[in-house]
């Protein structure tokens, strides 16, 4: 058979149509496709269908440079109902439209209630069109059957067993359509029931009751269950001189147990267990600690730091159905697979869309110039940036940071709109030179009107590249941010320095502060919702003092990541700061 291909125009695009069958293209006919969505990275969408990178690379040429939010990845994997002879655990199945729980549970032959289990994420809210679920193999239910009966005269030298075997049956489904029957009465003439089976057909009034179950297991998953005391494990190396972050986790406890003085003084039972752990590698004490009773019964677990520990914590929190708060590390895969996981630092990559279509917002009327330097530590928000630009037909242009950068910024600003300058490193180096050049710029084009867009780390430098900033009017994006006229902030600083008798440490961000935005997030999201809380975090908001939080479920079978982020301007007039995770 010969291979037939057409290339046709499509959205701008050229695409090539294969007949009569796509497996000729390299695309396997049995394959699946996945929707990139915001965040998501080729190497993250490989870990959690449990694929090979390589071979989704094979089905996807380019996906090695970068995925895009909104494309259809290809996935190697079967599409075979009830496949049994893989060695994998699951099939994907992506919701259509009109399917119900009950329709994909009879598609597949597999329960109800063990799709359920196999994607803790699935809710009436979150069964959707479009959305990925996992279908358990192996766990093939059989379908309702319908018995009838036929007569069987028993001819001279039969016996139950042969009689069964003759009709398929076993010798115990025999005896039991025919009750009275003993080995000793059977004889020749004597006449038996036969049971036959068949798959039973389903009245309408049969489909409602199944739809019916269906949807109350959904709903079930999003009530309430109230608890009375929250109980909360705190795990790090507090005391450990071998750590040069002890007096940071120390700080961060003494954060966390403000939230639960504020939590007692509405009323609330709160008990935190605190345990000293090792740093590093060495998990034997922590492994000892885990058998405690205390630990076996906590609502939520917050620690560990090494990937050691964290892979311990995850494990055990997963087995005993405890939530579990990855507090500083943002390098483990746990949270794309086990769904007890809130991972609380978030790689900047999976917030770079959500940031990119902030900007677009918020600049769409301004002429955006990239200013390139040395550096590429930012390459993938400005591909990232770059690319939500083109969507929105948003043109921009770029220079190079030199001597001559002054002179060509000069004849790009325009003098009509607002100008967006963005260098593509976030280094103190290109900023420096770029405050260099943008000061004399702006004292001798007075009314030109441009503002400079950067990053995180910007907040970190020196006071006089803050001053700086402010004069340049500038814009950052950041998950932490305090500002120096915060209020809240300079009351929570008072109230530690009152309590401990010492000033929060000079770090950033501020452990303290982590601890009280942390402990005061899950208190009262426990509290408020109870044991199944994770299933109510996209409508929980709650004002913080230097994180932002919006935690949201990488998938219906993995755990959470935190998508929050604030964009923050600093302008002559002071400092304001925007919450993006609500």
């Amino acid at each position: 058979m010969n291979l037939r291909t057409k290339a046709i125009l499509l959205g701008g695009l050229f695409v090539t149509l294969c007949w009569p069958s796509p497996t000729l293209c390299g695309v396997p006919q049995n394959s699946k496709t996945h929707r990139v969505e915001a965040g998501e990275t080729a190497y993250s969408i490989a870990k959690t269908y449990n694929i090979l990178l390589k071979d989704l690379y094979a089905l996807n040429p380019g996906v090695e440079n970068g995925v895009r939010t909104g494309a259809e990845l290809v996935l190697p994997q079967s599409n075979v109902v009830n496949p049994t002879s893989s060695g994998e655990k699951y099939v994907y199945h992506t919701i259509e439209r009109k399917e119900t729980l009950y329709s994909v549970s009879r598609k597949y032959s597999v329960a109800m209630q063990d799709i359920m289990d196999a994607n803790v994420g699935l809710t009436a809210e979150t069964f959707q069109e479009g959305k990925v679920i996992r279908i358990p193999r192996g766990l093939i239910q059989k379908p309702e059957q319908a018995i009838t009966y036929r007569l069987h005269k028993v001819r001279k030298g039969e016996t139950i067993y042969s009689i069964a075997k003759s009709y398929n049956l076993t010798s115990d489904a025999l005896t039991d359509a025919n009750p009275d029957l003993k080995s000793s009465n059977l004889k020749k003439g004597f006449m038996l029931k036969i049971p036959q089976y068949s798959e039973k057909k389903l009245t309408e009034r049969d489909s409602v009751v199944q739809e019916e179950k269906a949807h109350n297991l959904l709903r079930e998953r999003s009530k309430v269950k109230a608890v009375n005391t929250v109980r909360i494990g705190l795990l790090f190396p507090f005391s450990d001189k071998n750590d040069a972050q002890s007096n940071r986790f120390v700080e961060y406890l003494e954060g966390f147990l403000l939230a639960v003085e504020d939590f007692k003084q509405k009323g609330y039972s709160a008990e935190v267990y605190v345990f000293d752990i090792e740093s590093g590698v060495n998990t034997n004490r922590l492994t000892a600690l885990l058998e405690t009773e205390e630990l076996k019964t906590v609502n939520v677990l917050i620690g560990g730091i090494s990937q050691d520990q964290i892979g311990v914590l995850s494990d055990f929190a997963k087995k005993q159905k405890i939530r579990y708060v990855i507090p500083f590390n943002s390098k483990n895969d746990d949270v794309l697979s086990n769904d007890y996981v809130f991972q609380m630092n978030t790689p900047y990559n999976y917030l770079f869309s959500a940031i990119s279509q902030t900007f677009v917002n918020r600049f769409k009327t301004a002429k955006v110039i990239f200013v390139n330097d040395s550096g590429d530590d930012k390459a993938d928000f400005i591909t990232s940036l770059q690319s939500e630009l083109q969507k929105n037909k948003i043109s921009n242009t770029s220079v190079q940071l030199s001597e001559n950068t002054g002179t060509e910024l000069s004849a790009l600003l325009s003098t009509t709109k607002p100008n967006i300058i963005v260098p593509t490193s976030g280094s103190s180096a290109t900023l420096n030179k770029l405050v260099s050049v943008l000061q004399p710029l702006k004292k001798d084009n007075p009314d030109l009107q441009f503002s400079l867009f950067g990053y995180p780390e910007w907040q970190t430098y020196n006071l006089q590249t803050q001053d700086n900033l402010r004069k340049l009017d500038t814009y950052f994006y950041s998950s932490f941010f305090i500002g120096a006229n915060q209020n809240s902030a300079k009351l929570f600083s008072q109230r530690f320095k009152s309590r401990y008798g010492k000033d929060l440490m000079n770090v950033y961000p501020k452990f303290g502060l982590l601890g009280y935005d942390i402990g005061n997030y899950f208190l009262n999201i426990v509290k408020l919702y109870g044991v199944n809380f994770d299933n109510h975090v996209t409508k929980y908001q709650i004002n913080s003092i230097q994180s932002a939080l919006s935690f949201k479920r990488v998938n219906n079978w993995g755990g959470f990541i935190n998508t929050g982020f604030y964009f923050v301007h600093y302008g002559t007039s002071g400092t304001e700061k925007t919450d993006y995770s609500k």
